[in-house]
């Protein structure tokens, strides 16, 4: 029971992390768009208005992540992605600086402000392998089902009962396919006659209904076009022409999967009222759309359509129900109304193409509303400029190398929620990162860090590896993190530990005779070497090394939680250069991330009191 309520609370997590930002965004391009549909329904045709709503549909199907300098999150605001205020966690409130204890810009270590008693054992000496788990066992905690855990449990359920009401309707059109019937041989030579008007050249059938109230097309991959039993013998030859040329243009456009898309993504994001309210105006725009299409096809006879219209809504009328209705020549009074309002308010249209302009109109608006999430432009920038760049692994959405040069190839490992947009979460077992061939002399290793586990003893970050040499970045005994070159301890970080579930900046550079590491931008520690040949192998992120007939790497573990935003250069940065790194993305981490960050507590150890 405990594993299922853990499950559902860190999926409830994921979920929240998702739909929020999705919320917010998806609202603030609806709201844009209303605007531009005032500003331009009576100056464009329908045609284009229905395209640039299509971005509402486009936006829902898109990471929230999304970015590029030609939106408006890359120039304005933080990030529309939403930031949602949380209460700041214990150590977000613990001043940064407390009396007694020296800051970390001056490289002292946080323990050195307590002044240990005398230990009255031999001293100790870090073990360079100690068992994973050495921690006092505690009882096992009960589970309980978190905030998020509820809403996304209120999510699947509605989402499960407006699905099954869809997969209702669905067999309810079937059924209506079942009792229908083949039309007369004039209607056959009449919907003909319009085929090859409209130039439909798929499929499409036509049948008589005895149970269809309106006239309306369904089936995605057999388009069935039913017309009620009765409604032939009451109209003329014109107006079921008007009626045909209608729904065949509903085929020719592709209404009919664009209205599944729309119905299923409406379902997916029921909790967004503004929504209903974008996929009520589509549809409007659709049938404004679809007459355009029609008034273009009847070509001089066009001016009996408006008519047609209304000689329809007198012999029939169905009451929609919700988004799930079929397409129809006729869908409420209000509607009809309205289409027949913007049929006689403007000239007839001569075609009823989007045309390059407006296309290119389309592609330009999109570009500048959909990627609404604010670009780490400038924290891309700090690292691509450094000079002596190796590669670059930002890891949002791929693997891939921002140079260009070193695409990792992803074993296992899977995308998450990162610092700074997306990383790579590894569990542990044999989840890393392969980057293929590398050579490093002297070099510098910018990684963001997080662990699952409250012992990361030998679990690597970072691995380059010749089949004989090699160079480890890894954690050690104490939390810490170490530098090992060719299974020798060349520096060690043990004052300073990562904590679990909190992100940390770390840095080791090389400059051919001292290894150093920094710590969330600070110089930690600084050791001379005692290789100091560079190295040509494999390289890795978050492996092991461990492989069958090599026993080299025993006793060392792949990486057990989560790794963001690697850069490797082939120089030593130096410590401005470092601290810049920092700053950019704890800056964005302040201010967009709903993550854990926070300078760890001080740490008592055997022999403090």
């Amino acid at each position: 029971m405990d594993s299922l309520i853990t499950f559902l609370n860190k999926t409830g997590e994921t979920f929240v992390d998702f739909s929020t930002p999705m919320l917010i965004q998806s609202s603030v391009l609806i709201i844009v768009l209303l605007a531009l549909d005032m500003l331009l329904r009576k100056k464009v045709r329908a045609v284009f208005r229905y395209c640039i709503w299509m971005l509402v549909l486009v936006k829902l199907v898109l990471p929230t992540t999304l970015s590029s300098p030609t939106g408006l999150g890359y120039w304005f605001g933080d990030q529309f992605a939403g930031i949602v205020n949380k209460e700041p966690s214990p150590a977000e409130k613990t001043p940064p600086v407390l009396p007694g204890i020296k800051p970390a810009s001056e490289t002292v270590p946080l323990e050195t402000a307590i002044t240990p008693l005398p230990p009255t054992g031999p001293a100790y000496e870090p073990a360079a392998k100690i068992p994973e788990e050495s921690a006092v066992s505690t009882p096992p905690a009960t589970a309980s089902l978190s905030w998020h855990g509820f809403v996304f449990l209120g999510w699947l359920a509605v989402v499960t009962a407006m699905a099954l009401l869809l997969i209702q309707r669905m067999f309810f059109v079937r059924g209506l396919l079942a009792q229908s019937k083949p039309p007369s041989d004039s209607m056959i030579s009449s919907f003909q006659q319009c085929r090859k008007q409209m130039k439909i050249r798929g499929k499409a059938n036509l049948k008589l209904s005895p149970v269809a109230a309106s006239p309306s097309v369904c089936g995605l991959f057999r388009p069935t076009i039913l017309i009620p039993q009765n409604l032939p013998s009451k109209l003329n030859r014109e107006d079921l022409r008007s009626i045909l040329l209608h729904e065949l243009a509903h085929i020719k456009r592709g209404d009919l999967p664009v209205s599944l898309i729309q119905t299923i993504l409406q379902i997916a994001y029921f909790y967004n009222p503004l929504l209903w309210a974008a996929n009520a105006i589509i549809r409007k725009v659709r049938e404004q759309a679809v007459d355009e299409m029609v008034l273009v096809a009847m070509g001089e006879q066009a001016e009996d359509y408006p008519e047609t219209l209304l000689n329809i809504s007198r012999l029939t009328f169905s009451r929609p129900v919700l988004s799930l209705r079929l397409i129809g020549v006729v869908e409420s009074k209000k509607a009809l109304s309205g289409r027949i309002k913007h049929i006689l308010s403007r000239p007839f249209p001569k075609t009823a193409k989007l045309g390059f302009l407006g296309l290119i109109a389309v592609i330009i608006t999109a570009s500048i509303l959909l990627p609404m999430a604010k670009t780490e432009r400038e924290n891309i920038d700090v690292i691509t400029k450094m000079e002596g760049l190796v590669g670059y692994w930002s890891f949002d959405g791929n693997a891939n190398d921002k140079t260009g040069n070193r695409h990792g190839v992803v074993h296992e490992a899977t995308l998450a929620k990162g610092i700074s947009g997306q990383c790579y979460y590894f569990g542990g077992g044999d989840d890393y990162i392969s980057l293929g061939e590398m050579s490093l002399e002297k070099f510098s290793i910018s990684a963001w860090v997080k662990s699952e586990k409250r012992s990361i003893n030998n679990h690597r970050v970072f691995l380059l590896d010749d089949g004989q040499n090699y160079y480890a970045f890894q954690g050690n005994s104490r939390g810490g993190v170490g530098v090992y070159i060719t299974g020798d301890i060349e520096i060690n970080e043990y004052d300073k530990i990562i904590a679990k579930d909190e992100w940390t900046h770390l840095t080791v550079t090389f400059d051919g005779k001292t290894v150093k590491i920094y710590w969330n931008g600070e110089l930690s520690e600084a050791r001379q070497a005692n290789f100091t040949e560079g190295i040509t192998g494999k390289a890795y992120i978050g492996f092991s090394g461990s492989t069958p007939g090599d026993n080299r790497h025993d006793g060392d573990y792949c990486w057990n939680g989560f790794i963001d935003d690697v850069a490797i250069y082939n120089k030593a940065l130096s410590a401005g250069e470092i601290q810049n790194i920092y700053r950019k993305f704890a800056n964005s981490i302040n201010t967009n991330s709903t993550e854990n960050f926070s300078v760890p507590p001080v740490q008592l150890r055997a022999g403090q009191f």
